[in-house]
């Protein structure tokens, strides 16, 4: 088996090579799954990342679903993740990791009100287990008690999914992985 850092780097050569129309219709699908998914028809309240360039694209599904339901973006802030309500997609600015995020800061400060999480990661495996960038950010959310119960859904193109992954303790597992 290969070690973090390995499958980061394996996974980093394989995105290097990604066509923009792979992207565009792999995502498509992915979010089309999203949509279709049970726990995200019954959420009104939910966080999901504003994708990077060669993650599974989300800014249209963003743009999309604000106007109907409370979506909260990630915000990194020192070494902790902040969730910030996005009202307005044509108000977002470039953040720390260039990021886009909301320009005004609508934290949200009762984490409990999150029904569906919806997290991005550089591999996920068979048992949903998460292989993240390495600076833990997801795992040190996730693992806040509000979060206990809350549904978490891993995002990936089919490449980044693997039968195994290491894991340690402090790894937060998904409940699906779409």
């Amino acid at each position: 088996m290969h070690n973090k850092q390995q499958i980061r780097q394996m996974i980093s050569q394989y995105k290097r090579d990604l066509s923009p129309l792979y992207i565009k219709l792999s995502s498509d699908v992915i979010i089309h799954k999203l949509t279709e998914h049970p726990k995200f028809k019954s959420a009104h309240c939910l966080c999901i990342y504003n994708a990077l360039f060669d993650e599974p694209q989300t800014l249209d599904f963003i743009k999309k679903w604000c106007k109907h339901k409370e979506i909260y973006l990630p915000i990194i802030r020192n070494e902790d993740i902040v969730l910030s309500r996005v009202t307005n997609t044509t108000k977002l600015k470039k953040g720390r990791f260039n990021i886009l995020e909301p320009d005004t800061e609508n934290i949200l400060h009762d984490l409990s009100q999150i029904q569906l999480i919806i997290v991005p990661g550089i591999a996920f495996d068979t048992k949903c287990n998460r292989l993240g960038r390495g600076k833990g950010y997801y795992d040190r959310l996730l693992s806040r008690s509000e979060f206990a119960n809350v549904y978490k859904i891993g995002m990936c193109f089919d490449f980044q999914k693997f039968e195994t992954l290491p894991i340690h303790s402090h790894d937060i597992k998904m409940d699906e992985v779409l």
